[in-house]
């Protein structure tokens, strides 16, 4: 099964190393990995061009595309709407893959014909210690209906068939930080798109991309934006459920199981072993 991977990036060149090696790694030979970049000046498309010979010696397949769009849910949908893979999802330029084998384990999931989508875990760190998990992100007890209560799985390792964006419609661009949350309401609630928990800690997120600052205005206005989501689909639910999950978020922040701790250090392990090596010859 082909999966491809997309990276919307603009001016990350200090990041979006760790989030091509972590791909270019990737054990998975049906790969396809595109790169959605706004018109970066500050050396990423140097780095593009050479990440895309690396991917072509070892028989993968990457492309980007650099021009100016219309934020960050407009360059997610280009690399939506470029994807030939069966199953397609996003890595944000500051993240990585914490192992060899995610896409690998992403494929065997849809081994069940029934499974339209899959979705798993991963955890935050503080962008200048990458392999010491700050917050950890556990999906094992999601349901759809804590949707209501403003919770959605990590984004990222959210993987789903490309024919339930064309039948359900795309991300919506309307929102600054809430397209996410409105696309997995949309396909886990309303659509009931079936979706597959799988239990591994796929993905490490760097604090401090869209998602992750902005502080207590940043959450107001994602409450303000999931509230207006809300209405738009004629769903009712309360402002104060909303607020339920960052108790959830925080107790994510004092409680980090090891399973969290095992996998950055594999993952540091990985990365360290990988570049010690020179994977890919020059």
């Amino acid at each position: 099964m082909k999966v491809s991977v997309i990276t919307p990036t603009l001016n990350r060149a200090h990041f979006i190393e760790d989030a091509m090696d972590s791909v270019l790694w990737q054990t998975h030979s049906e790969l396809e990995y595109i790169v959605i970049d706004g018109g970066s000046i500050d050396g990423t498309l140097d780095l593009l061009d050479e990440y895309k010979g690396k991917f072509r010696q070892v028989g993968k397949e990457m492309k980007y595309i650099s021009e100016k769009d219309n934020g960050l849910y407009d360059a997610m949908n280009k690399g939506i709407a470029m994807a030939s893979g069966e199953v397609v999802g996003i890595l944000n330029s500051d993240d990585f893959f914490n192992s060899e084998d995610c896409i690998a384990t992403i494929a065997e999931s849809f081994a069940d014909s029934d499974t339209e989508a899959v979705y798993a875990d991963s955890y935050y760190v503080e962008a200048n210690d990458v392999f010491c998990p700050v917050r950890c992100y556990s999906n094992k007890h999601f349901k759809p209906k804590w949707l209501l209560y403003g919770y959605i799985p990590d984004h990222e390792t959210f993987y789903m068939k490309k024919e339930c964006y064309e039948k359900y419609g795309y991300i919506k661009p309307d929102y600054n930080r809430g397209g996410d949350f409105e696309l997995l309401l949309r396909m886990l609630y309303i659509e009931k798109v079936k979706a597959r928990y799988i239990d591994k800690v796929m993905l490490t997120n760097r604090i401090g991309g869209v998602s992750t600052s902005g502080g207590l205005k940043m959450y107001i206005k994602r409450t303000e934006d999931a509230m207006h989501i809300y209405r738009m689909h004629n769903l009712k639910t309360c402002r104060y459920k909303q607020w339920l999950r960052y108790f959830y978020r925080l107790w994510n922040k004092l409680y980090i199981p090891k399973k969290y701790t095992n996998a950055a250090k594999q993952a540091q392990i990985w990365f360290a072993e990988k570049r010690k090596s020179d994977f890919v010859a020059p």
